[in-house]
């Protein structure tokens, strides 16, 4: 608390209109995106039973840690002013505000595990990974090699082949593509009906593309894009149906050539 007071001029930066604060020893999804809140009267948190009204979600009620424990997600529009070094969230904030009628709740049925100790990390991992599994955006069928580096929120496939050391940053989205070894794909970036031979690097927001292929299967001259060893695209540049030779840096867009 004392160091949300200590932070509070970087954390209003911009005036935003809400913020949240995970105040947890628990492992979750968290499903802050579904948190589409037009008011500012609801607590993010995860400890204590909470006693709501079923048809407005105001909080009647706060128990810290009772017998029988509920975690909930909350926010509030209450601004956090300690007044000493003792302030404690639970009893000075939450507990307060669900007295005066003012503590709302957000109910998610996400799978969760406390965190208590250092041993408790293995639970936790095997939830977070189960959660990866189910949410992780890989369209079957793929084949990624073991040593490939993958961020959670790149999309991958259908027909997808991907190659040793291969890496794919945030946001990249590749689909009906061979991915060779050591190819980087940086953030955002987008590789559909495309091969990528050994050690290319599409850059940021870059595009490769090629035309989809027919269901019959019949790839016609200069449909797809085929770029070969050690070939840099740059960031923010479209490459279209093209076929690229060895040790090439494209700093320009171009469509259906092959460029030596």
């Amino acid at each position: 608390m004392q160091k949300l007071y200590h932070f509070r001029d970087a954390i209003l930066k911009g005036f935003p209109k809400q913020i949240y604060v995970l105040h947890s020893d628990i492992a979750s999804s968290f499903p802050l995106s579904e948190l589409k809140i037009q008011d500012f009267k609801e607590l993010l948190t995860r400890f204590g039973c909470i006693v709501t009204n079923p048809e407005t979600a105001q909080a009647l009620h706060y128990i810290e840690k009772p017998e029988s424990f509920l975690s909930n997600t909350i926010n509030t529009d209450d601004p956090l002013r300690p007044q000493d070094d003792q302030l404690c969230l639970e009893q000075d904030v939450i507990a307060p505000l669900a007295n005066r009628g003012k503590l709302y709740v957000y109910q998610t049925k996400s799978s969760w595990k406390q965190i208590k100790s250092a041993g408790s990390a293995l639970p936790a991992n095997a939830l977070v990974l189960e959660s990866y599994k189910s949410n992780n955006p890989i369209v079957e069928p793929c084949y990624i090699d073991e040593t490939a580096v993958i961020d959670p929120s790149a999309k991958i496939g259908p027909n997808v082949s991907i190659g040793a050391n291969v890496r794919i940053r945030f946001g990249a989205r590749v689909r009906d593509s061979i991915i060779l070894d050591n190819t980087i794909l940086e953030q955002n970036s987008c590789v559909l009906f495309s091969i990528l031979g050994e050690d290319n690097k599409i850059g940021a927001w870059a595009r490769v593309e090629g035309a989809p292929i027919p269901l019959d299967g019949t790839v016609e001259k200069n449909n797809i894009s085929v770029l070969a060893k050690d070939v840099e695209v740059k960031s923010e540049v479209h490459v279209r149906s093209c076929i690229v030779l060895p040790h090439k840096s494209l700093g320009r867009s171009s469509a259906k050539e092959v460029l030596l």
